[in-house]
């Protein structure tokens, strides 16, 4: 039978949420890009939640909701085991593996197992960004535009040869949830459309020498995990670099700010944690528009703290105003941030109105106040 009738065998390795969202869109259009998704790989079941119950990633738990017959589920604690490979190679039989966000290291013999190769989703420009985390190192550094890679796999992280990429521009409040599924999503797009010429090829050798890009590895640049010591935010930045976190840090480990809430009877100050799921940058029209209900300047009275602010900004640094429906801090830059939605001691999230309300602020009434206080050390270690 001609290779291009029947029907292109594939297997998909994949573990977190965003990749079984790829997964779902690939095994629903098995038949219109005449492939036949015959096996899926991800991480092992888990430990998870507050009563450590062991669950399947989402991954897995996605293959076996689609159908996936149970023995084409494969979970190796490690991909570099042989009889993985055997199992992979003689088993399944994939024509092509396609790759999206697995967390493993994929040795010689498991990329070389299916004779069309193994195709990696990467959401970034590459050579920009090889790594953990490109989705996440772009928004940090205010990137106004990324895309996603559709590389060969080889045995270095994510300097393979470039069968497409695709460009997007990034949202101003895009998290990075959000824009590394949109980005994974045009990266599917493009590996299927050219799916067709993969096969044609007839060998991942073919493709790679007559069908693909070379990366520039000089111009290489990296993109290492995230590290929990990066999720507090220090408002002394200017306001941009401050909400570029919240959008970068969306998720894992979740940006956060320390803060004091005036306690109801007047008398002291209460610390909480927000985790900031969502700020807005304010427009410069709009930053001295109407008093605020809360001036409350920050609680910096440790040393390293006042070493570190050395602007003669005034309102200071850090200083938080409000109205009935907004709370803004100001910045390293002399900009106003504004929080728009956080979750406070493992409760539901909350938007920035209701928790005013709950202080007693109304529209002709002041109540109680808020302020940054942080982490005098912060950063320190980094």
């Amino acid at each position: 039978m001609d290779p291009d009738q029947r029907r292109c065998n594939l297997v998909f390795f994949g573990t977190p949420p965003v990749a079984a969202r790829v997964l779902e869109r690939l095994w629903a259009c098995q038949e219109s890009h005449n492939l036949r998704v015959v096996g899926v790989v991800t991480q092992p079941p888990r430990p998870q939640g507050r009563g450590r119950q062991v669950t399947p990633s989402a991954v897995g738990a996605a293959a076996s909701r689609l159908g996936l017959d149970s023995w084409r589920l494969l979970t190796p604690v490690s991909a570099s085991d042989p009889a993985f490979a055997t199992l992979l190679r003689e088993e399944l039989r994939p024509d092509v593996c396609l790759t999206a966000a697995y967390g493993q290291y994929l040795p010689s013999r498991v990329l070389l197992a299916p004779p069309l190769g193994t195709l990696n989703l990467h959401p970034s420009l590459l050579p920009l960004y090889r790594g953990a985390a490109p989705v996440q190192r772009a928004l940090l550094d205010g990137r106004a535009r990324s895309g996603c890679s559709v590389l060969f796999s080889v045995r270095e992280m994510d300097a393979g040869p470039l069968w497409a990429q695709r460009v997007a521009g990034l949202g101003e409040a895009e998290g990075a949830e959000e824009l590394q599924e949109r980005l994974l999503n045009l990266g599917l797009d493009a590996f299927l459309e050219r799916l067709p010429a993969l096969r044609a090829f007839g060998s991942a050798q073919e493709a790679m020498e007559k069908g693909c890009r070379q990366q520039d590895h000089a111009a290489a640049t990296h993109a290492p995990k995230l590290r929990a010591e990066e999720a507090e935010l220090y408002f002394a930045l200017p306001a941009r670099s401050v909400h570029w976190s919240v959008r970068a840090l969306q998720g894992w480990p979740g940006a956060f700010a320390r803060v004091e809430v005036e306690r109801s009877n007047g008398r002291g100050w209460e610390p909480r944690l927000w985790k900031v799921l969502r700020s807005s940058m304010v427009e410069q029209e709009e930053e001295e528009a109407n008093g605020p209900w809360v001036g409350s300047e920050p609680n910096l009275e440790k040393s390293e703290v006042l070493r570190l602010l050395s602007s003669p900004l005034s309102p200071p640094v850090g200083t938080v105003r409000a109205s009935s429906t907004w709370l803004r801090v100001r910045c390293g830059d002399g900009r106003w941030l504004q929080l728009e939605e956080w979750v406070e001691g493992g409760r539901r999230a909350v938007e920035a109105a209701a928790f005013l309300r709950g202080l007693g602020h109304s529209a002709d009434r002041a109540g109680r106040r808020v302020r940054w206080a942080p982490d005098p050390d912060w950063r320190s270690g980094m």
